[in-house]
């Protein structure tokens, strides 16, 4: 009985996200195959994000699953134009790509093709996926009556689609299963699983994969951290009770503002002598998919929102390696077990703590590295209203910029009692100098 009823909560979970992105692109069909046409990367991302929940990744995993059929999609749509820059020879381990030939394609149903193809080999519900993905192809092709040019898009899609297949399947992906499991270090001050369900540490050897643009996971280490100590007039412990102290005032503001950004791709709830699992878009989805509502309000081109889409996905993917090699260096002990064992026994976070070191913040990292690449190509100034995360919250939030996203996505982990400020505060930094470093690495234009 309990298993029949966690399986059903866990659909009616994600039917409602399959229905509010259904009902979105049912009142879109009111717009021209044209508006389609410029859109048709925002909707395969939102569709894998549904896939993605439905397979229950960890946050890190998705870092992985949206990269690699944002930059395939990217590969593709680059012989769109001459003024775009293939990322072959600057992603490690990416040394050739074959070009086409001088016939004619067209280039969003390769593209389309190609993303499709790449995120099949890299989820679990790979018949759904399909499904689902192969609407958004049939409109695309809507736009080509060529017969034989759509044939031949098709096959150049699914050439370049296998080539980043084997390129991904040496990132050490699944090398990191061999390593050794995590061990308690049994020191004050290091992490130790946390409630509710007490689990062992998500990913310990994240960081052993290859990143695409950083020298190492660990070029970016932070030398920051505050140091630990129990005595009341230490600044950890000061750490510690400015945490306790937000959580006592009650601000709903701010609690707005955790819950926004929550992003837990897996939270669990008690319910009786069950558990009700709820899932939410990982932060580095919440990014992708903040990246593919300003390429649609800025009206990109196809390629240009590819290039945006896959450098935001890069920017995620290392921050997030960068962001697990921190973790578990410093291997630093949450705020709830160090305020329930010196402050205050009964207290609980706001939200519920991931599994896995607290320094430094990964939503941190990966927020302000995606809005460091948002900023360079799409602007410094530019505001907008995350809807996004309309299926989990009731309003979007209004930004002045990806900056202010950013900022407000770090400090939302202190709001919700997971975080401490320094954790948060450093990663955001992390996430600053990944970004740049990629934009100082990578060339995309002519």
């Amino acid at each position: 009985m309990k298993f029949i009823l966690l399986k059903t909560l866990l659909i009616v979970t994600i039917y409602n996200l399959q229905f509010t992105i259904s009902f979105s692109q049912s009142q879109s069909k009111k717009s021209n195959q044209k508006s389609f046409q410029e859109n048709y990367l925002k909707a395969l991302n939102e569709k894998l994000s549904v896939i993605i929940l439905e397979d229950q990744f960890s946050a890190p995993q998705t870092t992985r699953i949206y990269a690699y059929p944002n930059i395939a999609a990217y590969e593709v749509l680059v012989n769109s134009d001459k003024e775009h820059i293939s990322l072959v020879g600057q992603l490690s381990g990416l040394v050739y790509i074959q070009k086409p030939d001088s016939l004619k394609y067209d280039w969003d149903i390769a593209a389309t093709v190609a993303y499709i193809s790449v995120a099949n080999s890299l989820v679990f519900s790979q018949q759904k996926w399909l499904s689902a993905s192969e609407i958004i192809l049939r409109k695309v092709k809507k736009n080509t009556k060529d017969s034989l040019s759509v044939k031949r898009s098709m096959m150049f899609g699914n050439l370049i689609a296998k080539h980043i297949i084997n390129w991904a399947k040496e990132d050490g992906y699944e090398k990191r299963k061999v390593f050794p499991r995590y061990s308690l270090l049994n020191k004050k001050g290091t992490w130790e699983p946390t409630p509710p369900d007490y689990k062992e540490a998500i990913e310990p050897n994240w960081r052993t994969l290859r990143p695409y643009v950083l020298d190492s996971a660990a070029q970016f280490k932070s030398d920051s951290m505050t140091v630990f100590s129990e005595e009341k007039n230490s600044d950890f412990y000061k750490l510690a009770m400015d945490v306790y102290s937000i959580s006592k005032k009650n601000n709903s503001q701010e609690k707005d503002i955790a819950i926004f950004w929550d992003d837990n791709p897996k939270k669990s709830e008690p319910l009786g002598h069950l558990t009700l699992f709820k899932f939410r878009i990982s932060p580095g989805g919440h990014w992708i998919l903040i990246a593919s509502q300003a390429a649609k309000i800025k009206k990109l081109s196809s390629v240009n929102t590819a290039e945006i889409l896959a450098l935001t996905a890069i920017a995620i993917y290392d921050g997030t390696l960068s962001c697990w090699d921190e973790k578990y260096r410093s291997n630093r002990i949450r705020p709830v077990s160090f305020i329930t064992k010196n402050i205050d026994e009964k207290w609980q976070p706001f939200l519920q703590t991931p599994y896995f070191p607290e320094y430094t913040s990964g939503h941190s990292v990966a927020s302000m590295a995606a809005a460091i690449i948002l900023t360079n190509k799409i602007g410094e100034k530019f505001a907008f209203a995350d809807s996004s995360q309309l299926e989990f919250v009731d309003k979007p939030r209004k930004y002045k910029s990806f900056i202010n996203a950013a900022n407000e996505a770090g400090i939302s982990r202190v709001y919700g009692g997971i975080h401490f400020k320094d954790g948060c505060k450093d990663g955001l930094k992390q996430g600053e100098l990944i970004g740049s470093f990629i934009l100082k690495r990578i060339k995309t234009k002519n």
